[in-house]
């Protein structure tokens, strides 16, 4: 039987500007390398661009530090394209990201 239990409180503080451009320039990274793949197949290259512009509205969605409006933008994607933001936000902002915004 444990009499006292310590528990910690961890504070993160987010520069939601900061993780917003960071995503934003690695998804336009992604949207080039993805149409210089797929130089002569117009329906890819739709789709791409298509993935580009919501992930973009993610980043604009998260610049404001709005994480509940983020995670419903990313609820709205294609799957494979919302996994890749997942991933981008993980590397620009590290893995303790999301233990940050889950409280």
């Amino acid at each position: 039987m444990t009499i006292v239990t310590v528990t910690e409180t961890k504070i993160y503080t987010i520069d939601w500007r900061a993780l917003s451009k960071g995503v934003e320039k690695l998804v336009m990274e992604k949207l080039k390398q993805d149409l210089a793949n797929y130089k002569n197949d117009i329906s890819m290259k739709q789709m791409f661009v298509q993935d580009c512009a919501d992930s973009l509205a993610v980043c604009e969605t998260m610049r404001d530090g709005r994480w509940r409006d983020v995670e419903n933008r990313l609820g709205n994607m294609d799957t494979a394209a919302r996994d890749a933001v997942y991933d981008l936000i993980a590397e620009v902002a590290g893995g303790e990201f999301f233990d940050s915004v889950r409280v």
